[in-house]
């Protein structure tokens, strides 16, 4: 998630447009009708059993914001694609 959320921000203009890509080609692996549900959906889905467990849930749940943010925060490329 990290790695996607760093080419969204560093290359708007080719990173973006990847990380779509893949999100695209993981909507159709897990024949989902939207891009974003498993993401979404993954927020909810964990219980943590231990205090381990429960950090490695909140990594989890901060790298899936961080990647919405920033493809969310990508204007420029956004505008290009109209």
């Amino acid at each position: 998630m990290d790695v996607r959320a760093a080419l969204c921000a560093i290359s708007p203009t080719e990173g973006h447009p990847l990380v779509l890509a893949a999100m695209s080609e993981l909507r159709v692996a897990f024949g989902e009708a939207y891009g974003f549900d498993w993401f979404i959906a993954s927020l909810n889905m964990l219980e943590a059993v231990n205090n381990d467990e429960a950090a490695s849930e909140w990594e989890w749940r901060t790298s899936v914001v961080s990647l919405l943010n920033a493809l969310a925060s990508s204007p420029e490329v956004l505008v290009l694609s109209k």
